[in-house]
């Protein structure tokens, strides 16, 4: 349970808006919080402008794409997964490889 002096610390009072006028009133402040937000979030003409620059990439001749459209084996899979190094970083479950191999061969 959060303390009195807890709560008040994590509670804003007051902020000043884009006029340089504070707010105090809890409905003035969350008015603004939530058109931040809005704004933010709201593309018009001028945010999308950064966004047109040119990138090129390069182009993956017909040989490879076929390749890489072919359908992917458990053979490949286990030389991909096995040949990776055992002792590295955990991956989002938290399990280093060298786990999965272990458990894998039992």
């Amino acid at each position: 349970m959060k303390s009195v002096a807890q709560r008040r610390k994590n509670k804003i009072l007051t902020l000043r808006d884009e006029n340089g006028q504070w707010l105090e009133e809890e409905d003035q402040i969350k008015r603004m919080v939530n058109m931040f937000y809005v704004k933010l979030f709201t593309l018009n003409d001028n945010d999308s402008e950064w966004q047109k620059i040119k990138i090129s990439f390069l182009r993956i001749n017909n040989d490879i794409m076929t390749q890489l459209q072919t359908a992917i084996s458990d053979q490949d899979v286990k030389h991909a997964v096995f040949s990776m190094n055992l002792w590295k970083a955990p991956g989002p479950d938290g399990f280093r490889l060298v786990f999965i191999s272990i458990v894998g061969n039992s």
